[in-house]
């Protein structure tokens, strides 16, 4: 099960840091002047699809469904 799990969470957090790097490189183009708030938007962005991606390893794994009906 380990071995299952660990593909997925590095998954989750390869896209965490990309998401962050795209949103901050796109928005500190864009609006230039919004500082902190970019960075803000970045994390919350990033932790999204961190969420998103560890919430399909939980449904998809077989191993990872007992959790499910607690």
């Amino acid at each position: 099960m380990l071995n299952q799990q660990t593909v997925w969470v590095t998954a989750a957090k390869f896209g965490n840091v990309i998401t962050s790097s795209l949103t901050v490189t796109a928005l500190a183009r864009t609006y230039p002047a919004m500082g902190a708030a970019i960075g803000a938007i970045a994390l919350a962005a990033g932790s999204g699809m961190e969420a998103l991606i560890c919430g399909r390893m939980v449904r998809r794994l077989p191993n990872c469904r007992q959790y499910l009906n607690d």
